[in-house]
């Protein structure tokens, strides 16, 4: 969670420069980081998520209860750092997806 800011949980921005540390130490974490993010932006939760961009957090801690429009408006970056860590996961699990 954003510590200095509002509380927003599972921020993408935030979670990207840790992901090169998450992936040598433990890739593990860095999925289950990943995790809840891909199941609001692929609408399995209760809260639908409309945009066609990559979601930026899922709200403020300590419930996750962003909407759409709840959303910062960061959409190059987040969907950016997604496929960057998507794909680090993906090469470093050789794999096609997450588990």
């Amino acid at each position: 969670k954003e510590i200095s800011t509002n509380g927003d949980m599972n921020t993408v921005d935030v979670i990207f420069p840790s992901s090169p540390l998450l992936l040598y130490t433990n890739p593990t974490l860095l999925a289950r980081l990943l995790a809840p993010i891909l199941y609001y932006a692929d609408n399995r939760t209760r809260i639908p998520f409309s945009d066609p961009y990559s979601v930026h957090q899922l709200g403020t801690y300590p419930i996750g209860n962003a909407t759409t429009l709840d959303q910062e408006s960061m959409p190059l970056e987040n969907t950016s750092n997604m496929f960057l860590m998507l794909l680090a996961l993906a090469q470093r699990n050789n794999t096609e997806g997450l588990q």
